[in-house]
């Protein structure tokens, strides 16, 4: 987390050290708990009152992420209030800064989320864990129909093919493809399009006639792109603004899809996001979600002669020899037995689907390293449904794996 050079100088300061007050604001079910080492109005007149007997310490710094840690408050005029508060998985903010300082001034050290909350007597000891538990949890789908026939809706993100909707009023022939708007959307009938009334609007449509066999849909969103597609589930898990670093390579590969029919959790769901592009995702200090690309643009730390700084070096990475990458669209695999008329465009019998996997489905490149240390074949599955796409991705992680990169570590931030 980068701070600014007029902060780094009152950090170091010691002039500033009977001024410096850390601020935590405890959120609960119904509000906020403002507490601080000092007393503390801001400029809005809102107070924080001097609850925490001592600076609380972090394993972390201002730099890293934040697995775990705790903190005591004490609270001698009205503890039977704050029993009575569910902290429990509500957010906590750290802020440090001067007591001369507006609010908006002082600098976040971490977000996190209130574990147990302890008391005794007076004194409250508050667990932390880090947002990361929010994305343990499983991802919420909403439901349509009456309560003896209920029906999940599907949330489809990207551009997917040849899935199945939902059907949430037989009388009417109404289906539902994904729990909001659409951009796009192609139907057919056994593989045949067919004629259907769109409701883009909140995913659904009507058909004009009655189907004769399985219905199917093409769907095309905005929303393709890695950055867009974690943003929407980020949305979901109540995380904020996604982060991205040296993600730009990623941006020309488009055309990803992934339709979400069961529970999962939301870090599975990243998981998959990241794997499908070759990169990885993290946790920051502040409990944001940064999406990260081996395919830096340029170094962000420039040492010099002037520079003394310890590092440790980490793990090895060998490159590979070839790469192996699977991009079979998603599908709904119909029988040949009820497809009618002419197979169109991305149809998929089951003859076809089977075909795709074993032949069309594949893009095997050399990464053609120059040194004879080989790992294995790196093999991996992406939510791609397009060629020239893979053939993009391919180009980068050839770029990526058919080097050596070993890692190394440092623990002075102020070099």
């Amino acid at each position: 987390m980068a701070i600014t050079a007029a902060y780094r100088d009152w950090l170091i300061d010691p002039v500033n050290n009977e001024h410096r007050v850390l601020l935590i604001e405890a959120d609960h079910a119904t509000g906020t708990v403002n507490m601080a080492t000092l007393p503390y109005c801001s400029e809005t007149g809102v107070p924080y009152d001097a609850w925490l007997p001592d600076m609380p310490v972090l394993d972390s710094t201002l730099f890293d992420h934040v697995a775990a840690g705790s903190f005591t408050a004490i609270n001698n005029l009205n503890p039977d209030v704050w029993q009575s508060y569910n902290f429990t998985g509500q957010e906590c903010r750290w802020l440090l800064g001067d007591l001369r300082w507006n609010r908006g001034q002082f600098q976040p050290v971490t977000t996190a989320i209130l574990g147990d909350v302890s008391r005794d007597e007076f004194t409250f000891g508050f667990d932390l864990v880090d947002k990361g538990f929010l994305l343990e949890k499983e991802i919420q789908l909403n439901t349509s129909g009456t309560e003896d026939k209920q029906v999940t809706i599907p949330i489809t993100l990207g551009s997917v093919f040849n899935v199945q909707p939902v059907l949430i009023d037989y009388g009417q022939q109404i289906y539902q493809i994904h729990d909001g708007l659409v951009e796009a959307l192609t139907v057919r009938d056994n593989g045949v399009p067919v004629q259907f009334t769109p409701m883009l609007a909140i995913g659904q449509f009507k058909l004009k006639n009655r189907p004769v066999g399985t219905v199917t849909c093409d769907v095309q969103q905005a929303n393709d792109s890695v950055l867009s597609m974690a943003q929407f589930i980020a949305d979901k898990a109540g995380m904020g603004q996604v982060q991205q670093y040296g993600l730009a390579a990623w941006q020309r590969i488009a055309k990803l899809g992934i339709q979400i029919r069961n529970t999962i959790s939301y870090a599975r769901i990243l998981d998959e996001l990241a794997a499908a592009v070759g990169g990885w995702w993290r946790l920051d200090g502040l409990g944001r979600i940064e999406f990260v690309s081996d395919q830096q643009a340029a170094l962000d730390l420039t040492l010099t002669e002037d520079d003394i700084i310890d590092l440790t070096p980490g793990s090895e990475q060998r490159p590979y020899n070839r790469i192996k990458l699977h991009y079979a669209p998603n599908a709904t695999v119909l029988d040949e037995a009820v497809l009618e008329g002419p197979l169109e465009a991305g149809v998929i019998s089951r003859t076809m689907h089977q075909r795709l996997i074993n032949e069309g489905s594949t893009l095997e490149q050399p990464t053609q390293a120059i040194t004879g240390l080989f790992e294995a074949t790196l093999e991996q599955s992406t939510l791609i449904a397009d060629a020239d796409d893979t053939a993009q991705l391919m180009a980068l992680l050839k770029q990526r794996y058919g080097r050596s990169h070993r890692s190394y570590t440092s623990t002075d931030h102020n070099c």
